[in-house]
């Protein structure tokens, strides 16, 4: 290693001489502290061998690279922290410098030194690195308070002095730091930087200005730029600024306005901040405060309506409207409307102010004198029409009386003069209220208040009670009759007489000292109400004006009840289903006469029934009940009377016996039952046949009778009834079970009568049941040739009741045939023959029986051969039903049957053939049995002793071909490898390589050339130097070698696709073409430039016929393989 170095350093003088003359580079790098950085040394392309490369920082060398000496490292400053990003043969190496320090900075130097001398290449490279240092940050102070970003919470007032200093983060270099107003750089600003040592520093700058209302809705923005920044960085801010407003207009009235117009002030204050305040005032008198809202109709009279309008500057117009309805009232008024707001009232300046001085013309304001006016009839009456107005002229007087105008007559006792109206000779019909109207150029007035004039006369009256006629006797107790004046002035009445059906009954009042006297005379109170004081009232009236006319009479109609019922019903012998009258009688009816019956059955009253009769039909078990019937009208209702009804049932079947009653024979729990209604109660006996049970041999011990009470049910409609059980004590039988004959019998309940009607009977045939036994069928083996219907076959059984019968076929579920004859009316096939079963069944159980169909039909066959000892045999298998059968056997198209060498064994025939047959011949078998020969005979083909294939199977022949196949496929294969094989090596025996390089990875095409030590194998394949065929094209379409129009082919932009199509060319000239001399013009060494045309080749191929090839695409396989241990590309 020392050897080696020592040699390295006494040739750098050597090296540097070598090297003077080389290109200097100079660069510009800058990276921020902390990160690493890549530094550039730029060498060159087509460079010789680097001896030695050198860095240096300013004058201190940092890393040495000696690549023949293995030597790569840092030195100084960089130690540990840099690599050499170095490459051989590469256009550039890299000095990676790791987490970048600020003194890293500086000048930086790489010199090169080559092995060889050279002046194309870059000996000696310049880098000037500059460290960063980002700035992270930027900070917005007002004084000492930093202002955040967006909006500040401090507010200014318009004239306020502000500064505003920006500092921007400390960075490397200092960063830049400028002010912009609404995105326009800001130039009246003081800027200040302060650094470090090491250079690192923050950049300040300062703004001074005096608030204006053109800082209103401005952003002023601070903005850092430094070059480690991709984009500069910013803080901005806007201001809140508050202004006072600068104009205020009041509009509305020019000129008069009318009483009852609406009248509308509009003030409108512009350009303020914050928004201005609104007052408006009537003289000194401030009106209702302002209100924020947007629609008017909404305000009530007099509240002003105000209304923000948003500038979008910031400030704010103030639009208050006032809004009311002009009344006389604001006649000669002076409207004031007054402005501020914060900022004005800070500097206590005057508000703005407007006024307007209003005109209003409004019509009369009327009214009547005097207020109220009593006379007597016949006297004369006087009233005036008094007003106030704007102007007030008057244009025209009216009068009315209850709002109806008097009309101007010279007849009527009504006389109008200017503002006065005179009633002569006054009369009831004067009597009402009075009001005038008055109209001068505005409009026209009612007045305000009515003069009542009363005029005296008699009284006219009428009766009224209270409570109002009729009235219930039992019910009401006093009633109160009213003297009503319905005419009469005064409406007072001073006494009243009252008369009965025309008779004085009372004058009232009655007091012996009127002074004390305090009754009202209008009322008659008449107590302790009956029936007697059913008749016509009236009265007449006295007023201050006299007595009037008697009114006309009322009538006092008194309602009482109807008076006691009695009650009876017939026929006294009630019975079930016939019918009852029962009728509720009453000697006096009351009043009104319409009287009604409410008749209750037991506790339950009957809605529908309201007459005094009542007829039930038909009588039910609810007709035994007890009944009340009860007299009603609208006076009320009589004492009720009641009767019990007693119902009687004749004997009735609730339950009746079954017409037919069957049990098993061997049941043991037997009974049968019946229910009879009868009351009075009623018994039951049991009969067999015409006789008592009880009556027959025997009988106490084979049966016991069970009697039950039934109590009557409402629901059903039954009365008292009796249920009677019979049952069979089977102990009691021969061997414990039923005769079958013996004990079938007709068996009856039979009950008495009663008072209400005859005894009754119910009779049940009683029958002894059994399952189905002994089954027989009339064929258990059907024989039946195909095609044929078989004969039927009748299934019966023994049992009661009797049995139902269906057919199966064994192991199915599907029935084939209902009822006891199996009968198919269809031909059959083999498939149908089997087992069959017939089901006989009945309630109490199921048989079976069972049958079979054996189906006969003509033999089918086939044929397979076999070799035994040589020879050939061929076997003839046979079905058959049945299967005895004979085999006849032939060859086809000769008559010939064959005879000899043939063996049957049951349902197979044997025939051997002698080996001497030497043609080829078809066998035919015929089976036959007792239905017939078969349908179609079996054959089979039998080749010559001739023919190997004949005698050879199917499944023999299908592998052989397959192997053949196989084999054919190989040989193509290989012949296909070696064509493609030779014709490689002859091309590359036409263009041997320049360099004589055998190394596979120079070229392309020397991939293809074999190690000198096997080229006698490649020269002696079949197919060696055979010439290309004259129709083959090239790949992708281009045409053959021999073609003069190839200089004709579009050379595409760049160079490396124009040396790739040239380098094609020259191995196209380079093929064998037919026709052509042996020996052709070597190529030569001699570089030639990518971009040199076809027509500048140094070599050209001599002009040869040209071909044309059909314009078919031709297809091409890429192919692989491996030869003396060398990948080859075909």
């Amino acid at each position: 290693m020392a050897n080696r170095l020592a040699a390295v350093i006494a040739l750098i003088p050597v090296f540097w001489t070598l090297t003077q003359g080389a290109d200097v580079t100079e660069s510009e790098v800058s990276s921020l502290a902390g990160v690493s950085v890549k530094l550039t040394c730029a060498i060159g392309q087509g460079c010789p061998d680097v001896h030695s490369m050198r860095w240096y920082k300013n004058e201190e060398r940092v890393f040495v690279l000696s690549p023949r000496a293995n030597i790569s490292r840092a030195e100084n400053s960089l130690v540990s922290r840099a690599v050499l990003d170095f490459k051989k043969g590469a256009s550039d190496a890299y000095l990676v410098i790791d987490k970048v320090e600020l003194r890293d900075e500086g000048l930086y130097k790489c010199d090169i030194t080559y092995i060889a001398i050279t002046d194309r290449c870059n000996a000696v490279n310049y880098i000037n690195f500059t460290t960063l240092v980002k700035p992270e940050n930027i900070t917005v102070y007002d004084g000492d308070v930093i202002i955040p970003e967006g909006k500040y919470d401090r507010v200014f007032t318009e004239d306020d002095d502000v500064t505003l200093t920006c500092i921007g983060g400390r960075g490397k270099p200092v960063p830049s730091v400028q002010w912009w107003k609404d995105g326009v750089l800001y130039n009246a600003n003081t800027a200040i930087e302060e650094r470090d040592e090491s250079g690192v520093g923050t950049g300040t700058n300062r703004l001074k200005f005096q608030v204006t209302r053109a800082d209103l809705n401005v952003k002023y923005e601070c903005r850092v730029y430094h070059p480690a920044l991709d984009n500069y960085i910013s803080s901005s801010t806007q201001l809140e600024v508050n202004v006072r407003p600068n104009r205020l207009v009041l509009s509305g009235v020019e000129h008069h306005v009318v009483q009852g117009t609406t009248v509308l002030l509009k003030c409108e204050v512009f350009g303020a901040r914050p928004p201005a305040n609104v007052k408006w005032f009537n003289a000194t008198m401030l009106l209702a405060p302002e209100q924020n809202s947007t629609r008017l109709n909404e305000l009530p009279e007099r509240r002003p309506l105000t209304k923000l309008i948003d500038n979008g500057d910031g400030t704010y117009n103030t639009s208050s409207t006032l809004v009311f309805t002009a009344t006389r009232y604001e006649n000669e008024a002076t409207i004031t409307c007054e402005a501020t707001n914060e900022v004005a009232a800070s500097r206590r300046e005057v508000p703005l102010r407007e006024m307007i001085k209003l005109e209003v013309l409004y019509p009369p304001l009327v009214w009547v004198v005097p207020d109220n006016i009593t006379v007597n009839e016949s006297t004369d009456v006087l009233m005036f029409c008094s007003y106030e107005s704007n102007p007030s002229s008057i244009l025209d007087v009216k009068w009315f009386k209850d709002d109806v105008e008097i009309e101007k007559d010279p007849d009527s006792s009504a006389v109008m003069t200017d503002h006065t109206l005179l009633i002569k000779n006054s009369t009831r019909d004067d009597m009402g209220a009075y009001s005038c109207s008055l109209t001068n150029e505005v409009g026209t007035s009612m007045s305000n208040s009515t003069t009542r004039v009363s005029v005296h006369y008699k009284p006219e009256v009428n009766v009224t009670m209270d409570p109002q006629s009729p009235i219930v006797e039992e019910v009401v107790t006093n009633v109160t009759l009213s003297c009503n004046v319905m005419a009469g002035n005064p409406p007072d009445l001073v006494k009243v007489r009252w008369f009965f059906n025309g008779g004085l009954i009372e004058e009232l009042p009655n007091c012996t000292n009127e002074t004390l006297c305090v009754d009202d005379p209008s009322k008659l109170l008449l107590m302790n109400i009956d029936r007697q004081m059913h008749g016509n009232y009236t009265c007449m009236g006295k007023n201050e004006a006299g007595w009037g006319v008697m009114a006309e009479p009322s009538e006092l109609v008194i309602y009482y009840p109807p008076s006691q019922v009695s009650l009876t019903y017939h026929p006294q012998r009630v019975v079930k289903r016939g019918s009852v009258t029962l009728v509720c009688a009453v000697k006096e009816i009351g009043r009104p006469s319409n009287t009604t019956f409410r008749w209750t059955r037991g506790s339950h009253t009957v809605m529908d029934v309201t007459t005094a009769n009542w007829t039930i039909d038909p009588v039910t078990l609810e007709t035994e009940s007890n009944f009340t019937c009860t007299a009603l009208n609208l006076g009320g209702e009589s004492e009720s009377a009641s009767v019990y009804i007693r119902v009687d049932a004749p004997p009735t079947f609730i339950e009746r016996l079954p017409m037919y009653y069957g049990v098993v024979m061997t049941s043991q729990n037997i009974s049968i039952s019946c229910r009879v209604e009868c009351s009075p109660i009623c018994s039951i006996k049991w009969l067999k046949g015409n006789v008592n049970i009880y009556d027959l041999p025997n009988g106490k011990a084979k049966y016991w009778v069970e009697n039950r009470m039934i109590p009557p049910d409402t629901r059903t409609n039954d009365f008292q009834s009796i249920h009677s059980t019979l049952n069979w004590n089977m102990t009691a039988w021969p061997k414990g079970y039923l005769d079958r004959m013996l004990d079938n019998a007709n068996y009856t309940c039979s009950s008495t009568g009663n008072s209400a009607g005859g005894g009754v009977k119910s009779s049940a045939f009683f029958a002894v049941e059994y399952p189905p036994e002994n089954v027989t069928l009339s064929n258990t083996v059907v024989n039946v040739i195909e095609g044929n219907i078989p004969e039927k076959v009748i299934c019966q059984a023994k049992g009661f009741p009797e049995a139902t019968y269906d057919w199966r076929r064994a192991g199915e579920t599907d029935v084939v045939v209902k009822g006891g004859t199996f009968l198919l009316n269809l031909p059959v096939s083999k498939r149908n023959a089997g087992n069959y079963s017939c089901r006989a069944q009945n309630r109490h159980g199921e048989i079976f029986g069972y049958m079979f169909i054996n189906v006969l039909y003509k033999p089918e066959c086939g044929i397979t051969r076999k070799e035994v000892d040589g020879k050939t045999v061929l076997v003839c298998t046979a079905q058959s039903n049945p299967p005895e059968v004979d085999f006849v056997w032939k060859i086809k198209n000769e008559n010939e049957t064959v005879e000899d060498h043939i063996e049957n064994k049951g349902l197979q025939s044997f025939l051997t053939l002698e080996s001497r047959v030497e043609q080829f011949r078809t066998y035919l078998c015929y089976p036959n049995n007792s239905v017939g020969v078969t349908k179609k005979p079996c054959e089979v083909d039998v080749p010559g002793a001739g023919s190997i294939w004949m005698t050879l199977d199917t499944e023999t022949i299908m592998i052989l071909i397959a192997i053949l196949a196989g084999i054919i496929l190989v040989i193509i294969i290989i012949i296909i490898i070696i064509c493609i094989v030779c014709r490689r090596k002859q091309a590359t025996d036409k263009c041997p390589n320049p360099t004589g390089n055998k190394d596979l990875a120079s070229s392309p095409n020397d991939a293809l050339l074999p190690n000198d030590a096997d080229k006698a194998f490649y020269e002696n394949l079949p197919f060696h130097n055979m010439a290309n065929p004259q129709n083959k094209r090239m790949m992708n379409g281009e045409p053959s070698t021999g073609s003069r129009h190839h200089h004709s082919h579009t050379h595409h932009s760049g160079g490396r696709t124009r040396r790739k199509h040239h380098r094609r060319s020259e191995m196209d000239n380079c093929r064998y073409r037919p026709g052509s001399a042996p020996a052709s013009p070597p190529p030569t060494n001699r570089y030639v430039s990518p971009d040199s045309p076809p027509h500048q080749n140094p070599y050209q191929a001599p002009h040869y016929p040209t071909y044309t090839a059909p314009r078919s695409k031709a297809d091409y396989t890429f192919i692989k393989f491996h030869d003396v241990g060398q990948e080859i590309d075909v």
